[in-house]
């Protein structure tokens, strides 16, 4: 990843590589490993947020200025760290309610005894 951001022209990349790195910017919002001054030569397009006011067709030109100023190994952290956190509160709410499943069972075996089957 860093061989792809460091000072590399995103017009010499190939497509598939281009898609990859189009797909990560988008999807986190950033741009670059470190920030936009990674990429040399003109921005790609992900870098800047696709939304836009105008409803011209042209291509909106992605400038420093315009360019997401988070750079994607930060983004990509904490994503990483949100994801590890909610994997980990589903596996405590998991295993909680598996307890009280297990309790219930063990209650309920133990108040079985209480009762007496009817003869017909």
């Amino acid at each position: 990843m860093n061989q792809t951001f460091n000072g590399t022209a995103y017009k010499d990349m190939t497509n598939a590589t281009q898609q990859i790195v189009d797909f990560i910017q988008e999807n986190l919002e950033c741009c670059g490993l470190e920030n936009a001054t990674d990429w040399k030569g003109s921005l790609p397009a992900s870098c800047c947020t696709s939304s836009s006011t105008s409803n011209s067709t042209e291509p909106i030109k992605c400038t420093f200025e315009t360019a997401y100023q988070t750079g994607c190994r930060d983004s990509a952290v904490g994503f990483t760290e949100r994801a590890v956190m909610f994997t980990f509160y589903i596996l405590v709410i998991g295993f909680f309610l598996e307890f009280l499943c297990i309790f219930a069972a063990v209650w309920v075996v133990k108040e079985a005894h209480r009762y007496t089957k009817l003869n017909s």
